[in-house]
């Protein structure tokens, strides 16, 4: 077995054990992110931005599967979800400057004032 053999089998195992790093991240991100949605049901601006780390873990999830596999297709996807993050975001924000202009604060505990 020579030297190159096994540097290049070595450099490949960690490429994978980055790429599975990555992978159990964006889980834990995930399920953060529905705990986050499920915790403030009452609060739809927290709702919005645990939808929003939900998007970005899925995204996230996209990329490092795609890498891990090498399957293109998923760069695909995690450009559809960080295009519909974006989307909801701009929502949130103009939410957030509707509230501002009719209560003139941000801070919102009843959802029944908003409008």
């Amino acid at each position: 077995m020579s030297f190159f053999f096994f540097n290049s089998f070595f450099f490949l195992l960690l490429d994978k054990i980055v790429y599975l790093a990555l992978w159990c991240a964006t889980w834990i991100i995930f399920v953060g992110g529905i705990v986050g949605f499920l915790a403030n049901l009452n609060n739809y601006i927290r709702m919005l931005i645990s939808i929003e780390i939900l998007y970005v873990s899925l995204s996230c999830l996209c990329l490092a599967t795609g890498l891990l596999f090498n399957y293109y297709a998923y760069f695909v996807y995690a450009l559809f979800f960080i295009f519909i993050a974006a989307v909801e975001g701009a929502i949130l924000l103009l939410w957030c400057v509707h509230i501002y202009y009719t209560q003139n604060e941000i801070y919102i505990e009843h959802s029944y004032k908003m409008f």
